[in-house]
């Protein structure tokens, strides 16, 4: 079995932390584009 030493607990918060930046990340990308869609359409039909 292996054993669990602060190094592989450190590095287990870092990949944690890292996949939760990249899921807000790629949230807030997908949703800046979509803001931009919705503000030119507004723009187009008013």
């Amino acid at each position: 079995m292996l054993k669990v030493t602060p190094l592989s607990k450190r590095s287990e918060r870092y990949h944690k932390a890292r996949k939760q930046l990249m899921l807000s990340a790629g949230i807030l990308l997908i949703w800046e584009f979509v803001g931009f869609d919705l503000s030119k359409a507004e723009t187009a039909d008013g």
